[in-house]
């Protein structure tokens, strides 16, 4: 159990018990939350609450509402006085301010705060945070009397976003501490021996609060759009390299790229050829498929949003940087650099959120694989295998959302482009 409560959230609890309605007596607030699957979870979580379970875990396809569906559970509860304070957790700083734009527009006069951004505020009704600053907050931010500002008893929900990744490892800490129900969500639950999202919520048999998959959404509501899938090959990302098949030129520059290495491999794999070759005809090519077939902006000039991603950094940079030296008539505007510890990332994310300017194309590693909302996005580019089927339907999800009117009045988004 978590520690001992301070008089203050015990008489909280008991002034709640005395004044709490019954969830069915709430109604839904339909500007939140009105589709049918979103209906059904709200009223199965808060039902489940007010029975005394104190986990609940709803796995639904990326796109379909998730954040939508907490907030709405969020309304219900604490309107009907069975929960106080909240805490929404995510692992990401642009997604801790995605979720609190995101409650501030569903959820009216309740106070919020980012506690990344203003500490000040963390009387708020609803907090948001990483899970690295809530982790430092308990024992750093104090009372006058020097107790911990944030007691155990001081939330009675926590959101989890993403829940099939940092609640395991050192994280757990916070969900240990906190004596709160908790909200877990995600697109992609883990289900392995030593890490199972089910098992963390108590999900019997691994079965969730609530489902909602892709393909009931893509083929039965349509409230996310298909994908199509455009190969892109080259002998060498196909093969491998082997050095003795290599005219001289090709040799010297193979050997080039282990000098610091002291030896140079015979052959190399198709699935370690990013670790060692930044080959220029295999992302000439890529980008060529990309730029001629893929799904073009309303303006029919060139491609719409799109995202490339890329095996790491360095890979990223040279798929930039090829780009440009293709494409030297857009300056360097059209094709961004969007990873982790580069200067300008935020900032090049916040204008690739502006549907019809620069730019159109922005490369990462996982900084956009989960969580980024950008309707826009007509293409994504898979330059690195993709083993993990969860990563892979993370990243599918990026493009999956539907949008009204991208390519006109009346001419909604309807697929998208995978290559």
């Amino acid at each position: 159990m978590s520690g001992i409560f301070p008089q203050k959230d015990i008489n909280a609890m008991i002034e709640r018990r005395c004044i709490k309605k019954s969830v069915n007596s709430i109604q839904i607030d339909k500007q939140i939350t009105d589709r049918w699957y979103q209906l059904r979870a709200v009223t199965k979580c808060c039902e489940n609450y007010e029975k005394g379970i104190r986990k609940c875990l709803l796995v639904m396809a990326t796109g379909t509402g998730k954040t939508r569906t907490a907030a709405s559970i969020v309304d219900v509860m604490t309107r009907s006085e069975l929960m106080g304070k909240v805490l929404f957790l995510a692992d990401r700083k642009e997604l801790v301010k995605q979720a609190k734009d995101a409650f501030y527009k569903y959820i009216e006069n309740t106070t919020m705060c980012n506690l990344l951004l203003n500490k000040d505020e963390r009387n708020a009704k609803i907090i948001f945070s990483t899970y690295q600053t809530m982790l430092h907050a308990i024992d750093t931010i104090k009372n006058a009397d020097g107790s911990r500002f944030f007691s155990p008893g001081h939330f009675s929900l926590i959101v989890i976003d993403e829940a099939h990744r940092s609640i395991f490892n050192k994280y757990k800490a916070i969900f240990q501490y906190f004596d709160a129900c908790l909200l877990g969500l995600t697109a992609t639950p883990k289900n392995t021996i030593h890490q199972s999202t089910y098992t963390f919520f108590d999900m019997k048999n691994n079965i969730p609060t609530d489902v909602y998959e892709y393909e009931e959404a893509v083929e039965k509501d349509h409230v996310l759009v298909p994908f199509y899938l455009i190969e892109t090959s080259t002998q060498i990302s196909d093969d491998g390299i082997t050095y003795a098949d290599l005219d001289e030129e090709e040799r010297e520059a193979y050997e080039a790229e282990f000098v610091e290495d002291g030896g140079v491999p015979e052959h190399i794999p198709p699935e370690r050829i990013n670790k060692y070759i930044f080959n220029v005809d295999t992302v000439d090519r890529m980008i060529s498929d990309l730029m001629n077939n893929g799904i073009r902006h309303k303006n029919g000039n060139h491609v719409g949003k799109t995202i490339i991603f890329a095996q790491n950094k360095l890979h990223a940079k040279f798929i930039v940087d090829r780009f440009n030296e293709l494409y030297p008539q857009y300056k360097g505007n059209f094709c961004k650099l969007v990873v982790c510890d580069e200067p300008y990332a935020g900032q090049n994310l916040k204008d690739f959120k502006k549907a019809d300017d620069y730019p159109f194309i922005t490369v990462t590693v996982d900084m956009l694989e989960t969580g980024i909302d950008v309707p826009e996005i007509t293409n994504l580019v898979f330059a690195k295998k993709v083993y993990s089927r969860i990563k892979f339907e993370q990243m599918l999800g990026r493009g999956t959302r539907l949008c009204e009117n991208l390519f006109g009045e009346g001419e909604d988004k309807k697929r998208i482009c995978c290559i």
